[in-house]
């Protein structure tokens, strides 16, 4: 019954893939991993990018064997597959649970279907969970997962860090007993791997003071402590796209119901409790969190009771204080995470039938419009805003040119190094130049529809980008220029209309 459950859900997951158009995050990652010239070179290359290195390098080597960008999608699949094996073979929860879990949103639409880093923290979460209570035998291979997790995502190097302070404390507080001069040398090996792991994240993730994502550097220690204070008063503040359709009281009161459930742990309900904040603090004064952000704290918050749970099943205490915390996380563990995986079934049946009946991105039809058009197979393109067009080239392989930063690219530098004030007339002297230069066709892809409705103003769009239309540059724009096409079906920001320039 597993194989065929597991099987089934795999079908799937490659069905509804097969009919994803990638967005411009999911592509980024990719075009960034091929940029440099060599593999060494990733980690500057992500310099302000605000992630650490292994999903990218995952990325290099894949694309280098197989030198086709589908491989994308067939890693993200893969690994979220091989989440899904060491869940339902390892976890030690009940089949219908488990069940429930793989039919969430996570497991079969945002951990696997979008191609992005967080399905590869689910994996890591997972293996770690599932090595934990053989940690003793063999602590360096849960060293080696500790340090992957690190280097995943900032929210997982966050959650990593919990994880391995829980580790260090079961191992000095509870296990002290058995330690010897070789298992020090060892646990000694193990821990120095992990911190280096995480001081490596940290090193690559930290934004200079040149991005314009995030405000972080100017906060002082009195709104990061309020951040802190904030949410361990609600925790269920930042994760409504997880827990929807509850007032933020309702919950915090789920998730002070799932730190109860640990109790019988001490140590896991702590860490369940400091991950909860720390994570918490970070999207409020780090970066906002997504649902799949907030999902890496229910893939979390699952890691921890897999621990406990297993724990518990082979302790059969008597009736004293914690055999009555053993009964509080069976039935947090039965209820509030039942509870929680049922709604994620009902979400990702809503988020796959928007998948399935509307366009993610106007990037796959854009695509199909250059190689259908032989006249503009070779066209460059130039976007504005600039970054709608990052998930055009696993579509299509014409060059891309960045107005902003003046230089051809498929990714944009969300830094000081791209223009925070463009004119449409500067819009088009780039594109007369660059035509000029490169004796190519250009073609302007507008996220702007019906332009000629905004003389005279200033367009804004995060992060602080300003685009000026006067009545001149408006003027110009018509005269030199032809709509030959637009998008308009995409149910996220990936809309645009084509313009072929043609100056006189």
């Amino acid at each position: 019954m597993c194989v065929a459950v597991l099987l089934l859900w795999l079908l799937v997951v490659i069905a509804i893939s097969a009919k994803h158009e990638l967005w411009r995050d999911e592509v980024r990652a990719l075009s960034i991993a091929m940029g440099p010239n060599w593999f060494w070179e990733i980690p500057a290359a992500l310099k302000n990018e605000g992630h650490p290195v292994l999903w990218y390098m995952i990325l290099r080597v894949g694309f280098s064997l197989f030198h086709t960008p589908v491989i994308l999608k067939v890693i993200s699949i893969c690994i979220a597959f091989g989440a899904a094996v060491v869940f339902f073979r390892y976890a030690p929860f009940p089949v219908w649970q488990k069940t429930l879990f793989l039919w969430g949103m996570l497991p079969l639409y945002y951990y696997s279907v979008m191609a992005r880093s967080y399905g590869l923290s689910m994996f890591l979460c997972f293996l770690f969970s599932s090595f934990y209570n053989r940690r003793k035998e063999s602590p360096v291979l849960l060293a080696c997962v500790l340090f992957a997790l690190a280097n995943t995502n900032v929210h997982s190097c966050i959650l990593a860090c919990v994880l391995f302070v829980l580790w260090f404390c079961d191992e000095l507080l509870i296990t002290r007993g058995f330690l010897n001069t070789y298992r020090v040398i060892i646990l000694s090996s193990a821990f120095a791997l992990v911190g280096i792991g995480i001081l490596g994240s940290i090193a690559i993730s930290l934004p200079t003071h040149e991005t314009v994502w995030t405000e972080a550097f100017a906060l002082n220690m009195s709104e990061v402590l309020q951040a802190l204070w904030m949410n361990m008063k609600h925790p269920g503040t930042h994760f409504g796209d997880v827990l929807p359709g509850f007032t933020v009281l309702q919950r915090d009161v789920l998730i002070w119901l799932l730190i109860a459930g640990l109790l019988s742990q001490p140590m896991a309900a702590v860490s369940l409790f400091v991950g909860m904040v720390l994570l918490g603090s970070f999207f409020t004064i780090g970066y906002p969190g997504r649902v799949y952000h907030q999902g890496i704290f229910i893939i979390y918050c699952i890691s921890l009771y897999w621990i406990v749970y297993q724990k518990q099943k082979t302790t059969k205490p008597k009736r004293t204080p914690i055999h009555y915390l053993h009964l509080v996380h069976n039935v947090s563990c039965w209820a509030v995470v039942s509870v929680i995986l049922s709604l994620h079934v009902v979400l990702s049946i809503y988020q796959i039938r928007v998948d399935l009946l509307h366009d993610m991105s106007s990037s796959r039809a854009f695509g199909k419009f250059l190689e259908t058009h032989p006249e503009y197979r070779k066209a460059i393109i130039m976007g504005e805003p600039d970054y709608l067009l990052e998930s055009l080239p696993y579509y299509a392989p014409n060059s891309i040119y960045i107005p902003r930063e003046g230089r051809f690219g498929n990714w944009v530098l969300f830094t000081q190094a791209n223009r925070e004030r463009l004119s449409l007339s500067e819009l088009l002297g780039i594109a007369r130049e660059v035509k000029n230069r490169e004796k190519r066709p250009v073609l302007i892809a507008l996220g702007l529809f019906d332009i000629s409705k905004y003389p005279g103003c200033e367009l804004r769009y995060p992060p602080n980008k300003v685009f000026t239309v006067s009545s001149e540059g408006l003027t110009r724009f018509r005269a030199e220029t032809d709509k030959i096409v637009e998008f308009r079906s995409a149910v996220l920001n990936e809309n645009y209309e084509i313009y072929l320039f043609h100056p006189h």
